[in-house]
Parts: C-alpha cells; sequence; structure tokens
C-alpha cells in the first residue's frame, strides 16, 4: 500500500498537485511516504518517527539541525551525525568529533576544545546503522560532542575519576598503574562492555591513569597514536614490560615507552633511567629513556 500511495503521489507532483506534501513545497518531494523498502528518491532519506515508529516519510537530506530528531546521518546538517545515546530517548542529531582513544594522548585534549562547544567533551559509542537507501547493518564506532557527565560539583563514583576539558569531564574508571612493574598483568582493568579488552594507561593531561583499550604497537621506541595505542606489554626484550603511549616533552612525538617508578626507577633496565613527563608534573610514574652517553 506504501509503495502504491509513494508512486501515487510522484505521479501528482508531476502535476503539480500540492495535497501529498508535508509542507507546501512545489519544488521537493519533501514529506512524500517512503516505498516499502524505506526507500525515497535521490536526495531524500526515509525519516522514521511518530508512535511507536509507523511513520515513514521522505525528508531531504542536510536539513535537520542539531539536537533534533533524525534517523540517519544523512538527516543532519553537514558535520553532524544522528545518534542515540544513553542519556536519550530519541535519535537526534549531533556535531561529530575526530576520532580518538578515550583521551589516551594529551594532544585530543586540544582537539576537543577546537571541535565542540564549551562544556562538551567528544564521546565515543557503539551504534549499528542502516546505511542510506539499503538494509545493509553495519556495527561501528563513532564520536560525537555531548554534555560531559562530571565537574567539581558533580564528581564521579569513588572508582572513578574524573578526566577534564573544555569546561567539563568525562569519567573513567581509574587503575594503579604501578602495578605492573612488579608482574606483566594488564592490572586490575577490566574488559569494556564492547567486549574489548584494556590496560592501565595515562588519560587526558595530568596524572590521571584509566582502563583504556589498548593498541597493537608492541615494541619501545615505535610511534604510536591516539587511533592505536601501544599494545599492554612489550615484545623483543629479555623482559615484558607495560607499555604506554607518550611523548616525553611537547616538542616529541608520540612512541612507545615503558613505564617506570618515580624516584627508585623501578621498570627500568641499567642503561635507563626514569624520566618526568613534563605535562604530567609530579606523576608518581615516568617513562624510561636512554641513559646519556
Amino acid at each position: 500500500m506504501r509503495n502504491f500511495l509513494y508512486y501515487h503521489c510522484a505521479m501528482f507532483l508531476i502535476l503539480f498537485t500540492a495535497d501529498c506534501y508535508l509542507e507546501k513545497d512545489f519544488n521537493s518531494v519533501h514529506g512524500l511516504l517512503c516505498d516499502e523498502n524505506n526507500k525515497c528518491l535521490p536526495g531524500y532519506a526515509c525519516h522514521i518517527s511518530g508512535k511507536d515508529n509507523k511513520d515513514f516519510k521522505c525528508v531531504k537530506i542536510r536539513t535537520i539541525p542539531l539536537g533534533k530528531a533524525c534517523t540517519v546521518d544523512e538527516h543532519c546538517m553537514q558535520g553532524h551525525q544522528c545518534a542515540q545515546l544513553l542519556d536519550d530517548s530519541y535519535k537526534k542529531c549531533y556535531k561529530s568529533c575526530e576520532d580518538h582513544t578515550h583521551y589516551g594522548t594529551a594532544d585530543v585534549i586540544a582537539e576537543v576544545e577546537k571541535n565542540c562547544e564549551k562544556g562538551e567533551m567528544c564521546f565515543r559509542y557503539e551504534r549499528q546503522t542502516i546505511a542510506l537507501n539499503s538494509d545493509t547493518v553495519v556495527t561501528e564506532f563513532k564520536y560525537v560532542c555531548h554534555k560531559g557527565n562530571c565537574d567539581d560539583s558533580n564528581p564521579c563514583p569513588y572508582y572513578q575519576s574524573c578526566v577534564k576539558a573544555n569546561g567539563t569531564g568525562q569519567c573513567y574508571s581509574t587503575c594503579n598503574i604501578l602495578q605492573s612493574t612488579d608482574t606483566i598483568m594488564l592490572n586490575s582493568c577490566l574488559p569494556l562492555e564492547s567486549g574489548e579488552q584494556t590496560n592501565c594507561h595515562p588519560i587526558g593531561i595530568g596524572n590521571a591513569t584509566a582502563c583504556l583499550p589498548f593498541g597493537t604497537v608492541s615494541r619501545v621506541g615505535d610511534p604510536c597514536s591516539k587511533f592505536n595505542l601501544c599494545a599492554p606489554v612489550s615484545t623483543g626484550e629479555e623482559t615484558s614490560r607495560h607499555l604506554i603511549c607518550e611523548r616525553l616533552n611537547e616538542d616529541s612525538t608520540t612512541q612507545c615507552f615503558a613505564v617506570c617508578e618515580a624516584g627508585s626507577g623501578k621498570g627500568c633496565f641499567d642503561n635507563e633511567v626514569c624520566a618526568e613527563i613534563t605535562h604530567r608534573p609530579n606523576a608518581e610514574y615516568g617513562i624510561c629513556v636512554q641513559k646519556a652517553e
């Protein structure tokens, strides 16, 4: 029946009949019913709404503003995406932000301040989407700007710490990064709800550590990034050590370093020293670097 109405309206569109429009706009097909496969004419996407999600209407792509209900990314304005986060009762348009690995490198903080409005942080979420005009279901991680969930007046639970940026914060599970200098384990970190294994790692700017999904870079000195953090333990060494993706100072690039205990140097080899990370002053941990000749 919907298929019949879709083409019936399309025929009247040619004859300039306005009855099939959601709005009386003779230059668009905005408001036409989607066909029986939830497909629309090129330049439009099926918007599902109404009580029990029973209304199927074609909406012009890239026309729905921030905060308004949507069905697919293509409905939202350029640079935005359609998402339903944990505190949402329906899908709405959010501003997109650059992919990262849970603030695992310090440079992510500056990018959040550039990409998101004050009082927002870049949140990662997992979703299943249906491609435009297709029945293909895709599971992926996406990133959107969203209000933070902690600050000085709204602290995290005792087992989490508030990673702050851009006038707000986000709660992460805390961990003891120095446990791994005694025994190479994944510390006390548990997998995320997504099933990803995690490793104790510095987070944001400051001395906080949190359980973050680890990457694949496993050799000391090899480059790492916010997209691919280090593996939890090193390879190619006589003794495997706990790795983190860090930079020694603001002028250096991120690479995999072995973690050490500040002061005692525990965790470093004889030809190394435990160096302080300049953007993490007075931290209880440091990184192992080669001794000067």
